[in-house]
């Protein structure tokens, strides 16, 4: 039987639940968690949530549980700014019941269509939900891009050797040019008595940075910075949390904030003052950060860097996989079109000279088929 929990504290209360469903599942993913799951709704969810959960057999427990984000463009698994590699729990060596689950959605909530955002690009995951929806949803494929990561081998030395001798230089190069300029000096606030002090640093450095311009920054928005901060007392309370910042001259420069999650540094949050963009403050960053971590004896095994690819993580990363949204649209004529037209007259209109106006007008006629 599958059912929907609309209420935070329905959805607080069944942590016992949710837990023993993670253990069951052989996931390892800070972002299906409940204690993360439960902190994003408090700051973001509002009435635009819904928890799916899946009982086969004692009413107690869950064979299958996800979390849904309902926004007019349809439902999907939660974005991409504040949780990655998202999806639904359920037993292992069980697939998953994404046929019910889906047509659990679109019965009770109309929806136009189903956002399965940032799932494996991999023709075994593709013919997975094919197999699951069948003839009554057609698929579209989205947003393909890369999510890198780094392992961590307990030996910088062979780190910087896998690389290129010319990308070797390079971050050797930058690094020394930073100390050169000034002394340089990492610090790790992990500790919950460092919330305070750790956010006047983010503060400061994102004042000077593009992503404040931007309003992507932890400063842009109140309900930002309070989810970053609840995030850091969660987690330090448990000695989870980790913010790295680098000073320069005995000021911040640049700062990474994230979780260790059974084994995972997982990268939430970084930035860095453009004023010193010339001493390439985040690479440096991340190169004194894979230095202490590969020589700390640490526990940590793999740095997450999540988001958008870029060149930096190109640069650092020794694994990269291909994720990308799987839109499921019901069969419907007005969805048929715009499948059909996604497909096939996009890639030709995309090369013609037509007005930005029109597109966007375009885009907001055709709602949630976007």
């Amino acid at each position: 039987m599958i059912q929907s929990i609309l209420n935070i504290s329905d959805f607080e209360n069944i942590r016992r639940e949710w837990d023993k469903l993670y253990m069951m599942s052989g996931a390892s993913n800070l972002f299906l968690t409940h204690r993360w799951l439960v902190n994003w709704v408090k700051h973001f969810g509002k009435d635009r949530w819904v928890v799916i959960v899946e009982r086969l057999r004692d009413e107690n427990d869950f064979s299958a549980a996800g979390i849904f984000q309902i926004t007019e463009g349809g439902i999907g698994f939660i974005d991409t700014l504040y949780s990655h590699f998202p999806g639904i729990l359920h037993e292992k060596g069980r697939p998953a019941p994404l046929q019910g689950i889906v047509q659990h959605l679109k019965k009770g909530y109309n929806a136009a269509a189903i956002h399965l955002v940032e799932s494996p690009k991999e023709d075994s995951s593709l013919a997975e939900i094919k197999s699951a929806v069948g003839m009554r949803w057609q698929i579209l494929e989205k947003n393909v891009h890369m999510m890198r990561s780094i392992a961590i081998q307990g030996d910088f030395e062979s780190y910087l050797n896998a690389k290129s001798k010319k990308l070797r230089h390079e971050l050797e190069r930058k690094n020394r040019k930073m100390e050169k300029e000034g002394v340089t000096e990492l610090r790790c606030f992990e500790k919950p008595g460092e919330l305070e002090e750790l956010f006047k640093v983010i503060e400061d450095v994102e004042n000077d940075s593009w992503k404040c311009k931007t309003g992507t920054a932890i400063i842009s928005s109140e309900s930002e910075q309070g989810f970053y901060k609840s995030v850091f007392k969660l987690y330090s309370g448990i000695s989870a949390a980790k913010g790295y910042v680098l000073y320069h001259k005995n000021t911040p420069v640049t700062y990474v904030l994230g979780v260790v999650f059974e084994g995972k540094y997982y990268a939430l949050k970084t930035s860095f003052k453009e004023s010193v963009s010339n001493l390439s403050p985040g690479t440096v960053l991340f190169f004194r950060v894979l230095e202490k971590l590969n020589s700390d004896g640490t526990s940590i095994s793999r740095v997450e860097l999540l988001g958008g690819d870029a060149r930096w993580k190109n640069e650092l990363c020794t694994d990269a996989g291909s994720y990308c949204t799987y839109v499921l649209y019901p069969m419907r004529p007005l969805a048929l079109l715009y499948v059909t037209g996604y497909k096939y007259l996009r890639p030709i209109i995309k090369r013609l000279p037509i007005n930005e106006g029109y597109l966007n007008r375009l885009r907001r006629m055709t709602g949630p088929y976007q």
